[in-house]
């Protein structure tokens, strides 16, 4: 998977991304980033610090991290919060494609 960092508030053009709501002090969060990382996908990641993004963070409801969303354009999918396994990922993206 190809993975961005947002900044700025500023959500991508893609068709389809996911956006992965984090913070550096979240263990569940560091555990999902490997998960992601040795995904194979071509579903972008852009990871949205919510320490750094606050008005993003607000704009999506998020109560705590990681929360996933995956996106269709400007549109909200779906959004799911905690920890999940590979099978349990690649599930979310392929539901909400």
């Amino acid at each position: 998977m190809k993975i961005y960092e947002v900044t700025n508030n500023t959500l991508p053009t893609e068709d389809v991304y996911l956006l992965d709501f984090y913070a550096t002090w979240c263990q569940p969060c560091k555990m999902l980033m490997e998960v992601i990382k040795d995904m194979d996908s071509d579903v972008p990641v852009y990871k949205v610090n919510i320490e750094e993004n606050m008005d993003l963070a607000k704009k999506f409801n998020v109560r705590g991290v990681p929360t996933l969303a995956i996106m269709k354009g400007e549109d909200t999918a779906s959004v799911k919060s905690g920890f999940m396994k590979e099978s349990e990922l690649f599930a979310f993206i392929e539901s909400n494609r």
